[in-house]
């Protein structure tokens, strides 16, 4: 039995708002060629005392341009003149289909007349599609008849040449290899390359491997295109669902929508959720770009070296949206850091401000830090407990490491000193990455409750550093052994064989946890020194400032968090003796979060001290 739902949903799969969009776009662009129109008219005005070969070569040019510019605007106008037509065609063509499969989805009849009754309706769709297309034909002959207005005056220049009908070369698809990206952007003309930043920049956005400049370029663009049209895509989605509310006689609030149970207005609502979240990716990412030059500003780096390396209204998980900024050309300087936020983070952070203080304190010259969300992290909730979205997002931070790695050995660059940062749950993030190949040179934890990898010889042969504030209530709660994979050592623990930094001992319990990229602090001073290699100037944590405090090495479930409650209540009695009241209430709460920390480290090492136990009787 033919099936009308498949002609129907070719018909439905149009999408009216990305037509509105390039409308506006058009109309838009109408406007600016008017106001060069003006401007070229008033310097033609200026320039009529001018005289000789050059002011009458001049005049002839201006007259060029204006009369280019008079037959795009034209042109424009032409063309979303046309989309209008389209858009309203396809109006007509859907609100008569929705009728049409109305019908179908409500008539209930025998197999065998239904049969008849599904033929009845799939011509009736595919009459509705033919009109359709026809107007589109129609349409898109006015487009093709429309002559290029800046032939004359511009055929020579190069950015022309791009933009003319040529070969378009084929992009690589995403998750390509980043060397052979590089390799295929290397063989490309110049022509060729700005055609495809004008055509192709919502794929090349998406690559690995590319120069930064390039992804800059494309990215930048993919953020303007998806605010317009998620944002116009939405608005098309909720009208339409308003109408098809009205059609059924449902009150117009969207809980009374969802409970009217209409799979055409359920499908609506849906796809209207998913274009705002979209939007409102696209419009976080555009602010962030935004905030990252005020937090260049902030720290004396320039302005106008700041790429978006990468961008995603989606994203994995809850597709919350990813994005990657650079401070500084990472294709060029000899030393890149990476910087991975951690718990609560999503793109409408002000996550670039820990990138952008790094690099103020490692200085601009010969450097470049790289804020990275490319991973799903978790809130503050249940999610925070799996460290399913650390293994994802190391995979894809290994990925991207390596893709920076091939954009700079295609620059010609030689080998750079790479850095990456972990904070908090971004540490498990990075530590997951080492373990997947990633090609760093030094990876750094802070404020980590785990990293996934139970010795620092499991993350690809870098130099490991660790560094944690004394009153960190995420290291003291977890032992900083939370997402070890068997059980064992974290970054802090002297068995895990990462190198220790000293951080900010000062810092209050309230804000430990948050102060490790802080312009002055000891942390971020040090992170610096790592990050370009000077290892020599990195200070190390005193022993009373330990993250966690030190055990006891015994086979007896509990003892070693025992010793580490008693260790901090040995230092509240010794601040309290000497007056360091704010000493003593921090250690009062280290030991509380200590506790909380041992109840899984306890658990864990009862089920293995029972399990032994029995393996001897038996």
């Amino acid at each position: 039995m033919v099936n009308p739902e498949d002609v129907y949903a070719q018909l439905v799969s149009a999408s009216p708002a990305q037509m509105s969009g390039a409308g506006d776009a058009f109309a838009a662009a109408a406007d600016k060629l008017a106001e060069s129109e003006r401007s070229a008219e008033s310097a033609k005005n200026r320039a009529r005392g001018w005289t000789g070969a050059g002011a009458d070569a001049f005049t002839r040019r201006v007259d060029d341009t204006i009369a280019a510019a008079t037959l795009a605007a034209d042109n424009l106008t032409a063309a979303r003149r046309a989309l209008e037509t389209v858009g309203g065609a396809y109006e007509t063509a859907r609100r008569a289909a929705d009728r049409v499969i109305d019908v179908w989805r409500s008539t209930a009849t025998a197999e065998s007349d239904r049969s008849a009754l599904a033929r009845s309706v799939t011509a009736e769709l595919e009459q509705i599609v033919a009109a359709y297309n026809q107007q589109l034909r129609a349409q898109a002959g006015v487009l093709a008849r429309l002559s290029p207005a800046f032939a004359k005056t511009a055929s020579s220049s190069r950015s022309w040449r791009a933009s003319r009908p040529q070969g378009t070369p084929t992009v690589p698809p995403p998750g390509s290899d980043p060397a052979e990206v590089a390799r295929w952007w290397r063989s490309l003309s110049d022509e060729q390359r700005d055609q495809l930043l004008l055509t192709e920049f919502d794929r090349l956005g998406r690559l690995k491997g590319l120069p930064a400049e390039v992804l800059d370029t494309a990215n930048r663009r993919r953020i303007d295109v998806d605010r317009l049209r998620y944002a116009a895509e939405a608005d098309d989605l909720r009208r339409r669902a308003l109408e098809r509310a009205r059609e059924l006689g449902v009150a117009l609030d969207e809980n009374s929508m969802r409970e009217a149970n209409d799979p055409l207005l359920s499908d609506l609502l849906d796809a209207k959720l998913a274009a705002e979240r979209r939007a409102d990716n696209a419009e976080a990412a555009h602010r962030n770009v935004d905030l990252a030059v005020d937090h260049a500003v902030e720290n004396g780096l320039p302005t106008d070296d700041i790429h978006v390396l990468a961008y995603s209204p989606d994203g994995p998980g809850r597709k919350e949206g990813t994005l990657a900024v650079a401070f500084g050309n990472p294709d060029t300087a000899s030393d890149v850091a990476v910087t991975v936020p951690g718990t609560g983070t999503t793109i409408g952070s002000d996550f670039t401000g820990q990138a952008a203080n790094l690099r103020g304190e490692m200085g601009a010259d010969g450097t470049a830090t790289i804020a990275w969300l490319g991973y799903d992290a978790p809130d503050w909730d249940h999610s925070v407990a799996s460290d399913v979205g650390a293994k994802e997002g190391g995979d894809r931070l290994a990925a991207d490491v390596n893709g920076y790695r091939a954009a700079a050995e295609a620059a010609g660059t030689p080998r750079q000193h790479l850095t990456v940062i972990g904070h908090s749950y971004g540490s498990a993030t990075v530590g997951y990455a080492g373990m997947s190949g990633m090609d760093a040179d030094d990876i750094a934890f802070v404020g980590s409750p785990g990293v996934g990898a139970s010795h620092a010889d499991q993350l690809g042969g870098a130099t490991v550093w660790a560094g944690g504030n004394e009153h960190d209530p995420v290291i003291q709660g977890t032992n900083g052994t939370y997402f070890t994979e068997n059980g064992s050592s974290g970054p802090y623990d002297p068995d895990f064989g990462a190198r220790q930094f000293d951080t900010d001992a000062e810092a209050n319990v309230v804000d430990a946890h948050t102060t490790y990229y802080d312009q002055g602090s000891d942390s971020l001073r040090n992170l610096a020194h790592i990050a370009t290699g000077d290892d020599a100037a990195v200070t190390e944590r005193a022993y009373l400032e330990e993250p966690i405090a030190p055990g006891l090495d015994v086979p007896i479930p509990g003892a070693d968090t025992a010793y580490r409650i008693g260790y901090e209540g040995a230092q509240v009695v010794g601040n309290l003796v000497t007056g360091d009241l704010e000493g003593a209430a921090g250690d009062a709460v280290d030991g509380a979060a200590t506790v909380v920390g041992g109840a899984v480290d306890t658990l864990k090492e009862g089920g293995k001290f029972v399990a032994n136990g029995l393996g001897k009787l038996f």
